[in-house]
């Protein structure tokens, strides 16, 4: 019987690419469950972004799903929480399809975003000229 030792999770270390470009080269991954884990990276990218892991078996896309910021005197490394597999799929259905309820609400009243963000700041710029 063991004592309370917890099972390490499984680090390794890969290469971070994004749309073909290295972000990051040898960044230390560790997978806290299956299809989650963390990347230990001094730049991450924002939430939702689609990434690519080199190392190891084969090339795993990746999903952002979480951020953290490096900060003076933090008790945690800087980097990325991602996801991959069932767990990244609805981020990918959502930020395709235009309109969905899941993207960015439009600003203002206006059914068309375009038009009437435009003519409020025309507006806004000749009654601060007339002042």
């Amino acid at each position: 019987m063991t004592t309370g030792s917890p099972v390490s999770p499984e680090v390794r270390f890969v290469d971070v690419t994004y749309r073909g470009l290295k972000v990051a080269a040898r960044a230390k991954l560790v997978e806290s469950a299956p299809g989650d884990a963390f990347v230990e990276i001094d730049a991450p990218l924002p939430v939702g972004t689609a990434l690519r892991l080199l190392g190891g078996e084969a090339p795993l896309d990746v999903r952002v799903a979480g951020v953290v910021e490096q900060e003076a005197g933090a008790k945690s490394p800087p980097g990325m929480h991602v996801v991959w597999g069932a767990a990244a799929e609805p981020d990918t259905s959502d930020s395709l399809e235009p309109g969905s309820s899941g993207s960015v609400p439009p600003v203002g009243d206006s059914s068309e975003p375009a038009a009437g963000g435009g003519e409020g700041r025309r507006r806004r710029r000749r009654g601060r000229g007339r002042s």
